[in-house]
């Protein structure tokens, strides 16, 4: 990232014009806590150049200037348009620290998670969050012209914002959205209200780590940031594998939590360890994804190559009524399940806008309708945020006698 540009050149934009986003700095608050290793405490680690952190103030020393020529050439969409992009590099030799930065922020993140969703598990598809002990430090970042301070310090979580003063330079506290505390390393965290969460969401932001080396992210390597074997089994019941189940890593790989949680570590590792072969089969089913989307700008691979289309492959073995029963989800007669499969594609073809004349005339209707309602199914019964459309409860008790009252249109 530039920021030393004095002068209004025709290869330069005003990061504050185009961006809503930025990190700012993090900072260690004390010594020999948690994530410091080779961070020096009480000192601004900065990503942006062009800040300043005296007493809790964030100051504009100068304009930030980014170049936007690494976008003109490769990236548009489809209205010529270039992306909002801020882009900062952590530079450094061997040794020096940069991954201490990287996993110091994710530490944070992770801990504000744990202060919004609670420690216990909130959604059956997903691992619980773990709440990382013995921290103190935190986070500024910029959003939507707000500078936002994260602050983590031992079990109790702050977040300030911060706005611009008249003079524009300096940002100045703001009402407090956010504040949480643990208060016993043995007790689960509880997760917030939803009107409070509704308060300070706008101030947040979501975190992608992706980490593809062999040496990255083993939990063996942080078991002494794991939680008490006591703990754990008041959130699960029962721990079988304490080296992974109670280590905080477990509760942010990527996962099935429909996004809910701000921070997402991929590839996912099991006891350190990444299936490349479930990777392959993941990217594949992802490109497939942006190759069905209504856009034609998803269908031009790497500027030259335009998808025409697809070579339809039928499985072997079906995702039906028996595969809901083997995973544990739903125990349907055949009755059941055809008559429920049928309301949900109406509701489908109503929702998404197409005919039935269209799954009619398809030569694979039937695999089609029998996959998309075991989807569905299954969808609604591992996502708590799709509760209020179906009422799973009521339907995994269910076998033969069908009441299309409890499916809502939504």
């Amino acid at each position: 990232m530039e920021n030393k540009t004095k002068n209004s050149q025709s290869n330069t934009i005003s990061a504050t014009e185009t961006t809503n986003f930025q990190l700012i700095a993090i900072k260690v608050n004390k010594d020999k806590t948690i994530g410091q290793r080779k961070l020096t405490a009480n000192k601004p680690y900065f990503f942006s150049e062009g800040y300043e952190i005296t007493n809790n103030v964030l100051t504009i020393k100068e304009e930030n200037k980014i170049s936007s020529n690494i976008y003109n050439l490769f990236i548009k969409d489809e209205k010529e348009q270039q992306p909002s992009i801020s882009t900062n590099a952590i530079v450094g030799e061997n040794g020096s620290g940069k991954s201490t930065i990287v996993e110091y922020v994710i530490r944070l993140i992770n801990n504000l998670s744990a202060a919004i969703f609670g420690e216990r598990f909130s959604n059956p598809a997903a691992e619980h969050l773990h709440y990382i002990e013995g921290m103190d430090g935190e986070l500024w970042y910029l959003v939507d012209n707000k500078a936002v301070r994260l602050v983590v310090n031992g079990r109790k979580v702050n977040l300030f914002s911060y706005t611009k003063n008249k003079k524009g330079k300096r940002f100045c506290n703001a009402p407090l959205p956010l504040s949480n505390e643990k208060t016993d390393s043995l007790i689960p965290m509880k997760p917030l209200s939803l009107d409070k969460l509704k308060e300070f969401i706008p101030s947040l932001f979501y975190t992608l780590v992706s980490n593809y080396s062999i040496y990255a992210y083993n939990s063996v390597d942080y078991l002494d940031e794991n939680n008490s074997i006591k703990l754990e089994r008041k959130i699960r019941g029962k721990v079988t594998n304490a080296k992974y189940e109670c280590n905080w890593l477990s509760g942010i790989f990527h996962k099935n939590d429909g996004y809910q949680s701000p921070i997402v570590l991929t590839p996912y590792r099991e006891e350190g360890n990444i299936n490349i072969n479930t990777e392959k089969q993941l990217s594949k089913e992802r490109l497939i994804s942006l190759l069905l989307m209504d856009s034609k700008y998803y269908r031009t691979i790497n500027g030259h190559l335009d998808v025409i289309g697809l070579k339809i492959i039928k499985n072997k073995k079906s995702k039906n009524r028996k595969t809901l029963k083997e995973e544990g989800l739903y125990h349907l007669t055949e009755n059941g399940f055809k008559n429920i499969k049928k309301r949900i594609i109406e509701l489908w073809i109503e929702k998404i806008g197409i005919s039935k004349e269209e799954i009619e005339n398809n030569n694979y209707k039937e695999e089609i309708s029998t996959y998309i309602a075991y989807k569905t199914l299954k969808i609604a019964s591992r996502y708590k945020q799709y509760s209020n459309i179906f009422y799973t409860k009521q339907h995994q008790r269910m076998y033969s006698r069908f009441d299309e009252g409890l499916l809502k249109n939504s």
